[in-house]
């Protein structure tokens, strides 16, 4: 009969993408059908993280102007803490004694929104003297290097900041 799947064109699809898809186990109509089945399926197991987490939904005008223009105004304020820690790095950078003293501090962050989790990590890691260096789902926290910890009290400041602001933008 044309315009039916295959057989094994149909046990290919399933071992290919793993599925054990109703539609798929019974078989769709014709090989566009198989095809778009096989996509579908491949792009909804790669693609779920982003429709859980969208920041955008559901999608609104107002709401889409109101974090784009936050993100606008959020810039600047990055600008600053950077420059800011660009300062302290090159004061460092000077010293004739080093009164740095380097460490790994665990930053907890209340972000729930797995993009805005990723964007305040590489923001921290923007930062001069900062790097983020790991993140724990379970404790729901960073594990930052800084070049000082004897200004963890600042650099701490710095993140809420950032975060505050991402809180606003995403979630």
């Amino acid at each position: 009969m044309p315009g039916k799947v295959p057989s094994d064109l149909l046990a290919a699809v399933i071992e290919r993408t793993g599925a054990a898809d109703d539609a798929v186990v019974q078989g769709p109509a014709t090989g566009e059908d198989a095809a778009a089945i096989a996509v579908g399926i491949k792009l909804d197991r790669t693609d779920t993280w982003w429709r859980e987490t969208d920041p955008f939904q559901p999608f609104r005008i107002a709401d889409l102007l109101r974090r784009t223009g936050l993100a606008i105004l959020f810039v600047p304020v990055f600008l600053r803490e950077v420059y800011s820690s660009a300062l302290n790095v090159a004061k460092h950078a000077v010293e004739i004694r080093s009164t740095m003293h380097p460490a790994i501090v665990r930053v907890p962050t209340r972000l729930q929104n797995k993009i805005a989790i990723v964007v305040l990590a590489n923001l921290i890691t923007l930062t001069p003297g900062t790097l983020t260096m790991d993140f724990d789902e379970v404790g729901n926290c960073y594990y930052v290097h800084c070049i000082d910890a004897g200004e963890e009290i600042e650099n701490r400041a710095i993140i809420i900041t950032m975060e505050e602001w991402l809180r606003r933008i995403f979630e």
